[in-house]
C-alpha cells in the first residue's frame, strides 16, 4: 500500500461531508426567497461551497507529484487521466443536452454549449 498523507485524508473527509451537505441542502431553494429557510440555505451554501474546490486542489497537488521525466510518461499520464475525466463529463453533457432539447432550447445553442464545455454548467437553466 502506498504511503498515505493523513492530513490529506482528513481534508478529503471534510470535503466529502461538504459535498453531501451541498447535495442535501437543495430543498431550501424551493421556499420563497424571503423565507427563513431560503435565506438559511443561502447562508449555509456559502459556508460549505469550499468542498468541491478543495477536491480539485487536492487532486492538483497529487497530480503535480507524478514523476514525468519524458514524453512517454506524459502521454501515459494523459492516457489514464483524460478518459477518467472526459468520458463522465461528455456523458453528463449529453444528458444535459437532451434535457435542453426537451425544454425547447434551440439546437444551435445546445451544440455551442456542448462543444464549448458549457452544457452542464452550474447556472444551466431548462425553464
Amino acid at each position: 500500500m502506498k504511503d498515505r498523507i493523513v492530513y490529506f485524508d482528513f481534508l478529503r473527509g471534510i470535503a466529502i461531508i461538504g459535498v453531501v451537505a451541498i447535495h442535501s441542502s437543495g430543498v431550501g431553494y424551493e421556499y420563497d426567497d424571503s423565507s427563513f429557510n431560503f435565506i438559511g440555505t443561502m447562508a449555509w451554501r456559502q459556508f460549505i461551497n469550499f468542498s468541491v474546490p478543495l477536491f480539485l486542489t487536492i487532486s492538483g497537488f497529487f497530480a503535480s507529484k507524478k514523476e514525468i521525466t519524458n514524453k512517454q510518461d506524459y502521454y501515459r499520464f494523459l492516457k489514464i487521466q483524460l478518459p477518467r475525466v472526459l468520458i463522465p463529463f461528455f456523458i453528463w453533457s449529453l444528458l444535459y443536452s437532451i434535457l435542453s432539447i426537451k425544454h425547447g432550447k434551440p439546437i444551435e445553442e445546445i451544440l455551442f454549449d456542448f462543444f464549448t464545455f458549457q452544457s452542464s454548467g452550474f447556472f444551466t437553466s431548462y425553464y
